[in-house]
């Protein structure tokens, strides 16, 4: 039934088509669906229902090309005219020749073409796209079929002639040849043998192209002729008649010259495709037209363009992936790097790139091989170790196709570089985890020894074995491409607490170290057709070891993997680093170096082993340890009691010195007994009211006041708490004392020293609970008058006397007070607190409206005490008519108690016998007095003032 149907067709489009030639659509490629062909890459022809048997291909050039032409042979028969004797009569009439030198080489301009037929074949290959019924042939664009190339060159003559002889030049394709004395009547035959030197071309692969120039002088009745006659002979004994040039004239001696183009041609039979490029026909500026042939050429024809790409290269450095490709969401400095090449003209050994062994592109990208392809010399792959600059070891690499999920990407060849660390430098090839046909890998293990890694690199260079690519390309560095694999060594990271409580037992830490990160990547094949190519890394973590060494306070550092790949060191184990010292320095300064035997070793980490913290590929290069406060008093020799006072405030220091990167990393810890904290906390945020406003009772007049500052008896107490959690802790059973070292006050401004107070202190400070670490005490001052209050004032500290002011203390002015504890810390211990004076004007506030009761004929009212020190006051209560006469004053005293504030009824009984009918203004007057305090003493301070308060009006009826 297929049958059937495809007769069908074929009928129909017999009974439809103008004429019984298949019709050429166009040729595509079936990777790209252009008609642009790269490199030796074979491509597809779509017609229209009928196979096309064979194809005609001609390469047409858009530019001239130079080449040079060589001259093998060359030698010359002399003839007399209409003679057979050619031997004889060249000297009989004296004929002298200008013979070519073999050898000799000649450069000449032209335009070169070649065709060829080629025999096409089915294609089973899908086509790019599809529209209608098409038959699609599979054609090879660089046959091994025979070159037919023709190039346009010229000939020329010039003579020069004379009555009895000429001289004559004949230039056949810009090869001159020269002929002196050729006589009347006489000719000449030059015979030279030439050969396109093309570059990769052995001479023996070359055909000779012969020519054969006749030159002869005659007279002709009164007209002397010179002409010239050429022949070639590219295949044959027999020469073929490719051009006449003649000259006459009438009289001599006489000039004569004539241009003509010509053109030749020559067959390749071998190494066709490099003679294309040779000769400029394999380049981005040619086109080939197709023809189709069934048996005869079609009606119609269509082209397509070669295109001569360079190779490039990428290399990016990352992590390694379940799966084709390597992960790009985790960044490694190094330890995998990832090449991918781009080579579209290139031609591999796809028996060896294929990962199952067969020809994954056999159909499609291997060409008919038309010549020796070692011509370029160390195509493909190649990395070279070089460590200090010195080359290492260098080795070809077999490359794969690169493969997605939607198949084999052409022209994409993948590699991978895998670097580990090993106590000698070596770079190979790793063999396939589950081996493939081939038995080869792209996969490359770099095994360099720390110390030389950041002196050492990988050179990756791809030679494209394109000869095109390399013909174009080569001259300009265009055709092999490299790329630096630069090792980025990394410093390592410790990473420890700059501040260490000697509470607790053990101090974490971690070592991250990108150089020292535990993977390594095989290639894998998939079970699953097809099969491609996968990086898998074995499971298994590497681990850092502390071990002792020769010198009696190092250790050594140690990278070991348990899980090797193949051909790996067998020890599994390689030296990073050095730990070189640990030492303690002493809060006093003296320093103490721990010598790392085996034996402190285990005291100081809590393992010799410090493991990394997570499995790869999510926390690699990370290990953890441990530092042992108990093992480091063991190996003090000290107690953990003594260890709060013998340690406190000094300072472990870890050197490590990596063997990658030279560096010696240095880690401080502090060691320190819990936060030790000094705190002052004075009364009302600091504020000590020391001034306030006084008038005595004689010198009240009604709506106006003298106000005179007076300096109050102060009392108050700064309490100091001290916070040592550790030393709370080495007798929690017992209540325990501080000793303040010293007490210093620097006093206010005006003051008769500033220097107050400065005294080594007996006060004590003592624990609030047993083990609570929190010891309180209390500092008690007294600010008070000495005689008049004005005058002067008296600082008392804990019941002593400090000092004697020369006048009373005025506002905003303010004294520090300090406090020193030293011994608990390498530096003492210091808090400062400021106390600042305020002088209060308003002794009362929040004074309520007055209250009548008229069953008792009392007026009342609250008012709240603002300053709860030792000292005494009054309120006045002034009753004043409408003239401004005061007709009602009373007056009451009031005696704040120390230390509190107190609202106060203030309460008294208004006599309206003395109050006529009326409305009245009523003021009330608040002021603090001294305790003793003269009533006749003015002072010249004094000062009036408006009251103090003002109450609504009271209307008597």
């Amino acid at each position: 039934m297929v049958y059937a149907f495809s007769v069908a067709i074929f009928l129909t489009t017999i009974v439809n088509a103008s004429n019984s030639q298949p019709l050429i659509l166009q040729v595509v490629n079936p990777v790209t669906g252009q008609n642009l062909a790269w490199g030796r890459e074979n491509i597809t022809l779509e017609s229209e229902y009928v196979a096309v048997q064979n194809l005609n291909l001609t390469y047409s050039p858009q530019t001239a090309i130079q080449v040079t032409f060589k001259v093998v042979e060359s030698y010359i028969n002399n003839y007399k005219f209409g003679s057979s004797n050619y031997n004889s009569t060249a000297k009989e009439f004296g004929i002298y020749t200008k013979p070519l030198t073999p050898g000799v080489t000649y450069t000449i301009l032209s335009t070169f073409t070649a065709t060829t037929t080629e025999t096409t074949w089915s294609s089973d290959i899908s086509p790019y796209t599809s529209s209608g019924n098409f038959y699609y042939v599979q054609f090879n664009d660089t046959p091994s079929t025979p070159f037919y190339f023709t190039y346009s060159s010229t000939d020329s003559l010039i003579g020069t002639l004379k009555a009895s002889y000429a001289n004559v030049t004949a230039t056949i394709s810009q090869i001159p040849i020269e002929v002196q004395d050729l006589g009347i009547n006489s000719g000449v035959v030059v015979n030279v043998t030439i050969q396109p030197v093309l570059k990769n071309l052995p001479s023996i692969e070359v055909p000779n192209i012969n020519f054969s120039v006749h030159l002869n002088y005659t007279e002709v009745g009164s007209d002397y002729i010179v002409n010239a006659s050429y022949y070639q002979a590219p295949n044959t004994n027999t020469y073929q008649f490719i051009n006449y040039i003649v000259d006459t004239v009438t009289s001599v001696p006489s000039n004569v010259s004539q241009t003509e183009g010509i053109t030749v041609s020559f067959v390749v039979n071998k190494i066709g495709y490099i003679a294309l490029v040779d000769l400029g026909l394999w380049s981005n500026t040619t086109t080939v037209y197709v023809k189709g042939i069934n048996p005869t050429p079609s009606s119609n024809t269509v082209s397509f363009r070669p295109v001569v790409i360079p190779p490039s290269m990428n290399v990016v450095y990352s992590m390694f992936g379940q799966g084709n490709e390597v992960l790009a969401n985790v960044t490694d400095n190094y330890m995998v790097a990832n090449i991918t090449i781009y080579a579209p003209d290139d031609i591999l050994d796809w028996y060896l790139s294929s990962p199952n062994g067969g020809q994954a592109y056999a159909s499609l990208n291997e060409p008919s091989s038309t010549g020796s392809w070692d011509l370029v010399n160390n195509a493909g792959l190649y990395m070279t170790l070089y460590v200090n600059g010195n080359a290492v070891k260098s080795i070809n690499v077999p490359l794969e196709l690169y493969y997605t999920n939607s198949g084999y990407v052409p022209y994409v060849f993948k590699a991978y570089v895998s670097f580990l660390l090993s106590p000698t430098n070596n770079i190979e090839v790793a063999p396939n985890a589950v081996s493939s046909a081939s038995g080869s890998s792209s996969m490359v293990y770099v095994f360099i020894n720390p110390a030389d890694l950041k002196n050492a690199m990988i050179v990756a260079t791809f030679n494209d074995s394109d000869y095109a690519v390399q013909y174009y390309f080569g001259p300009i560095g265009k055709a092999s491409v490299s790329d630096n694999l630069a090792i980025n060594a990394t410093a390592p990271v410790i990473q420890l607490p700059s501040v260490a409580s000697l509470s607790q037992s053990y101090i974490p830490g971690t070592l991250t170290d990108y150089d020292y990160g535990y993977h390594y990547v095989v290639e894998n094949v998939t079970t699953v057709m097809p099969k491609y190519p996968v990086l898998i890394s074995p499971q298994g973590n590497s681990e850092i070891i502390i071990g002792q060494t020769a010198s009696p306070t190092e250790a050594s550092v140690t990278l070991y993997y348990p899980n090797t790949p193949p051909n790996y060191n067998p020890s599994n184990e390689v030296q990073v680093a050095t730990l070189t010292s640990v030492t303690i320095k002493f809060q006093n300064g003296t320093t103490y170096k721990i010598y790392l035997a085996s034996t402190n070793i285990s005291r100081l980490f809590t393992s010799y082993t410090w493991y990394q913290l997570g499995n790869v590929p999510l926390q690699l290069w990370q290990y953890g340890f441990e530092i042992s406060l108990p093992g480091l008093e063991q190996i003090l020799g000290i107690t953990p009691q003594q260890a709060t006072y013998v340690l406190n405030n000094s300072v472990l220091s870890i050197n490590y010195y990596d063997t990658i990167t030279g560096q010696t990393i240095t880690k401080n810890i502090k060691l320190v007994s819990l936060p030790v904290e000094l705190q002052l906390i004075p009364p009302n945020q600091g504020k000590i009211p020391i001034q306030t406003i006084g008038t005595p009772i004689a010198d009240l007049q009604p709506g106006v006041n003298l106000i005179y500052n007076v300096t109050a008896t102060t009392g108050f107490a700064v309490e100091v708490e001290l916070s040592d959690p550790t030393y709370g802790q080495t007798a929690s059973g017992t209540i325990l004392s501080v000793p303040l070292t010293s007490i210093t006050i620097i006093g206010w401004t005006g003051a008769k020293a500033e220097l107050l107070y400065n005294v080594n202190s007996t006060l004590a400070l003592t624990e609030t609970a047993p083990g609570s670490g929190l010891f309180v005490g209390y500092i008690m001052f007294n600010i008070s008058p000495l005689g008049a209050p004005i005058n002067e004032t008296t600082l008392y500290v804990d019941g002593v006397k400090v000092g004697t002011l020369s006048q009373y203390i005025e506002a905003a002015e303010t004294m520090t007070l300090t406090v020193t504890i030293a011994g608990l810390t390498s530096t003492p211990l210091v808090a400062s607190v400021p106390i600042t004076g305020e002088v209060y004007t308003n002794v009362f506030e929040n004074v309520t409206p007055l209250v009548y009761n008229p069953v008792t004929n009392q007026l009342s009212f609250y008012m709240k005490a603002t300053i709860p020190y030792n000292y005494s006051g009054y309120a006045a209560i002034q009753i004043v008519n409408a003239s401004g006469v005061t007709v009602f004053v009373y007056e009451t005293f009031f005696q704040p108690l120390p230390n509190e504030t107190m609202n106060e009824l203030i309460a008294f009984d208004l006599s309206l016998a003395h109050l006529a009918p009326g409305t009245y203004k009523v003021y009330v007057s608040a002021f603090t007095i001294p305790v003793v305090y003269p009533s006749t003493a003015v002072a010249a301070s004094a000062k009036p003032i408006e009251v103090d308060f003002v109450m609504t009006q009271l209307t008597i009826t």
